[in-house]
């Protein structure tokens, strides 16, 4: 085969160098995904630093981003950083930049290392403050010691009906009314744009709900308008906030399971009025009218369909057994004996759990094509596994399952995920046009053999995606049709570079999507040390009922907008995604260092031997294959 290639690297002019300015305050700039020591002025990352003008490209419907370091020796007293001369000003903007422009400030919040707790500990900047007034060097509200260096983020918006070709803004840095440095910012736009539906999924996975740190309730309207502000935070960065609604102990949650009549296959759903109150504006978009991707619905979301809802495993289950152990010995015993007495999983269950289940499942695909709801994938997804019945875990021995459905191990395991699954999709048939999906989490995909031919929609996959990547894309009916990666989101301390190139190498090993496998967590314990499972911040620190985003999320959108530079290659004549994929790997040096602790662990992925730079660079070359 004849491979097409890339065109040469253009000239990006990233930015202007220049000498650093001679004052007793310093202003600079640097890349939008790099990180600052608030002590020291370092970057991480090692470089470049800016001192005059700020050069960014991208496409329409594209966010481009940078950071102004404001840096002094000396106490610095009221400094504003502000949009002197705006840009797109001349475009149609969506609602929700109406106020601000094109251009959004904000204040990088230093968190401490958790691992440190002497008075020389490092901090490092991550949540985001909409900007607001001045602020002081060192701050007085996040006190950082021996602070010398405050950052702000600087996010633009390029609009749907920017013209192509360079536009011109500016940024003003003043200290106590004086000017101190103004930035010119120059925004090359490329005659093309990203698309509104997302082509490649950052899945931001939670767990319960998003009111840990807030004094809000479950099912209320309260909590249903802070689901709401978290899910446009997600969406707003391009990213899909994806809540579990069900436990390992087998609850569930008033907003996530409707309530139910009957039994068996005449099993109904009594009334939508609050599920629909929850979830209705996600997926029909209305929740997302004022937003850059107006109305677009949210990608996919989990069902609380689990092996405990809307049946009752331990009522129904022909061998349970209802002990709660009390040590470690107590449940091996209590694992070990339930695999010698439990017979074939589908002879445990009575008809009428497996009717009710399946009914359950059908009245959901009814009522989202009564409603339309169409465009968001719902997720038939199993998570509990048998050693939450182990006393020294958190669910104090009281888990519900009796198999490992996540990262399933044993052939018990396997069958028991293919009987669940079996029931949520046996009654679907009537129902193409309604994507209720079932997903499953197997990295063990050697033990998968044969048991769910056919059966699995996507399959979410840990490291083991890229060390049995040609096995699991060889036989994509056998282990799933479509694959996602799992890991864990980049610590504060570490570079965020290493999630824009987390996408690369997923998309590129045939991956359509990345799963930080948590991403709420923390409440307001997040804000005094650092987090890394936390990429969404409690409002509550500033007595606001919304959360902030993180600078780390911002290091997500950056990889899903390159991914869609890359798909819209690969619909390009002459190229297809495994040329695309090639011309990236023959540039890029994706090899990735993952570590985890078990292998049930979902493991971390960084990146040591690709920068930032290149990862631009390569973006600007497939910018020019799609201009050409």
């Amino acid at each position: 085969r004849h491979w097409p290639s890339l065109p040469a690297a253009p000239s990006s002019g990233a930015a202007k160098e220049g000498p650093a300015a001679d004052s007793g305050v310093k202003v600079w700039s640097f890349r939008e995904l790099h990180k600052v020591n608030p002590q020291t002025g370092t970057l991480l990352e090692g470089g470049p630093v800016w001192h005059e003008g700020v050069r960014l490209s991208g496409a329409r419907n594209e966010f481009v981003a940078f950071q102004v370091a404001v840096e002094s020796d000396t106490p610095v007293k009221d400094i504003a950083v502000t949009v002197d001369r705006p840009l797109f000003a001349e475009c149609k903007l969506p609602p929700i930049f109406q106020e601000t422009g094109a251009i959004q400030l904000y204040r990088e919040w230093m968190v401490p290392d958790e691992k440190d707790t002497s008075p020389t500990r490092a901090w490092y900047p991550d949540a985001l403050i909409p900007l607001s007034g001045t602020f002081d060097l060192p701050s007085a509200d996040n006190a950082v010691p021996r602070q010398r260096v405050q950052p702000v983020f600087v996010d633009i918006y390029i609009p749907h009906d920017a013209v192509p070709g360079v536009h011109r803004g500016t940024v003003a840095v003043h200290a106590g009314g004086t000017l101190l440095r103004r930035i010119p910012v120059e925004v090359n736009v490329f005659p093309f744009a990203l698309p509104d539906e997302l082509s490649f999924l950052v899945d931001l996975n939670a767990y319960s709900g998003v009111n840990e740190g807030y004094d809000i309730q479950r099912g209320t309207p309260e909590y249903r308008a802070l689901l709401h502000a978290y899910h446009r935070v997600a969406h707003l960065n391009r990213a899909n906030l994806d809540i579990l609604g069900y436990s390992h102990t087998g609850t569930t949650e008033p907003d996530q399971t409707p309530p139910l009549t009957g039994d068996g296959a005449d099993t109904k759903v009594a009334s939508w009025k609050d599920w629909d109150a929850h979830f209705g504006p996600l997926v029909s978009g209305s929740a997302f009218a004022d937003l850059p991707r107006a109305s677009v619905p949210v990608q996919t979301i989990y069902l609380a369909l689990f092996e405990n809802w809307p049946g009752d495993l331990r009522k129904k289950y022909k061998w349970n057994i209802p002990e709660v152990p009390r040590t470690k010995d107590e449940y091996e015993q209590l694992i070990t004996r339930h695999g010698l007495e439990s017979g074939p999983i589908e002879e445990g269950f009575p008809r009428d759990y497996q009717d009710r289940f399946s009914a359950v499942a059908r009245q959901f695909a009814e009522h989202f094509r009564e409603r339309r709801w169409t465009k968001t994938r719902y997720q038939i997804f199993f998570n509990d596994k048998y050693y939450y019945k182990d006393p020294t875990r958190f669910a104090a021995g009281k888990g519900v399952s009796w198999w490992l459905l996540d990262e399933p191990n044993h052939h018990d395991d396997y069958r028991a995920l293919g009987f669940f699954g079996w029931l949520g999709k046996r009654w679907l048939k009537d129902y193409p046009d309604v994507p209720m999906v079932f997903r499953a989490d197997i990295s063990y995909v050697d033990f998968i053999r044969d048991q769910l031919p056919g059966l699995i929609d996507i399959n979410c996959v840990s490291r083991h995606f890229f060390t049995k990547n040609r096995y699991l894309l060889d036989n994509r009916n056998r282990f799933g049709r479509a694959f996602w990666h799992y890991a864990d989101t980049n610590h504060p301390r570490e570079s965020n570079v290493s999630m824009r190139a987390w996408a690369w190498r997923a998309w590129t090993s045939g991956a359509d999507g990345i799963v930080p496998w948590l991403t709420v967590r923390g409440g307001l314990k997040a804000w005094e040390q650092a987090e890394p499972l936390t990429v969404f911040y409690a409002g509550t620190k500033f007595e606001q009922n919304t959360p902030y985003a993180s600078v780390r999320l911002k290091g997500f959108r950056r990889g899903q907008q390159d991914m869609e530079y890359l798909v819209l290659l690969a619909k390009k004549k002459g190229w297809d995604r495994g040329a695309v994929s090639r011309a990236v790997n023959e540039a890029l040096d994706l090899t990735e260092k993952a570590g985890a602790k078990d292998e049930e662990d979902a493991g971390s992925v960084r990146f040591e031997k690709v920068s930032d730079e290149q990862l631009d660079q390569l973006r600007l070359r497939v910018a020019a294959a799609l201009v050409d």
